[in-house]
């Protein structure tokens, strides 16, 4: 059974690394939602992110509300959004 949310901090895989790892993921049918967590808040960090296969995109160091916020909207069963905005 595969988890309902992923949560992989991408300083640990790299930049390459966090690419190839969502490729094989979703290659692999994986479907369900995958947030990065990074410490990059830049806009051009989002997009590559995103292009990555992720679903939305946390900053370190984590506001406690906005990760348990961003899970809340992930793991209802009745998101229908594909991306996550952040305000």
């Amino acid at each position: 059974m595969a988890p309902e949310l992923l949560i992989p901090s991408l300083e640990e895989m790299g930049h390459n690394g966090k690419r190839q790892k969502n490729t094989q993921l979703r290659a692999s049918g994986y479907k369900q939602p995958i947030i990065a967590l990074t410490a990059h808040a830049m806009a051009e960090e989002r997009a590559r992110t995103m292009a990555a296969g992720c679903n939305g995109h946390l900053t370190k160091l984590l506001d406690k509300i906005e990760l348990l916020r961003t899970i809340q909207f992930y793991a209802s069963k009745d998101s229908k959004r594909e991306n996550f905005i952040e305000q």
